[in-house]
């Protein structure tokens, strides 16, 4: 760029120079009627949609199966260790095998 130059520009240059390349638009209205068609505004109708409930209900399902299967996972865990120190205590290291 011819006439440009390097280091500091004063203010009013810079705001010399903006105002002569930027030049303001007005938009067409049907551009801006377009415009507020795409945005989204919430009417407040309601507190609950039936989507946030349907997302709400499953969320509590999912984490409810969670609990219970970790609830079940603990149990089993404490029922082969309590079973592993009972078998500890009485001697029997190995495990018994069943024979018909």
């Amino acid at each position: 760029m011819a006439g440009v130059k390097h280091g500091q520009m004063d203010s009013k240059e810079l705001e010399r120079i903006l105002a002569e390349t930027l030049v303001p638009i007005e938009p067409r209205s049907r551009f801006v009627k377009r415009l507020k068609g795409r945005l989204v505004h919430y009417h407040g109708g309601t507190l609950f949609s039936g989507w946030m409930v349907i997302v709400v209900i499953a969320t509590i399902v999912l984490v409810a199966v969670t609990m219970i299967r970790l609830f079940v996972r603990g149990l089993s865990s404490w029922g082969g260790l309590i079973g592993n120190l009972s078998r500890k205590r009485r001697g029997s290291g190995e495990p018994t095998s069943i024979s018909a």
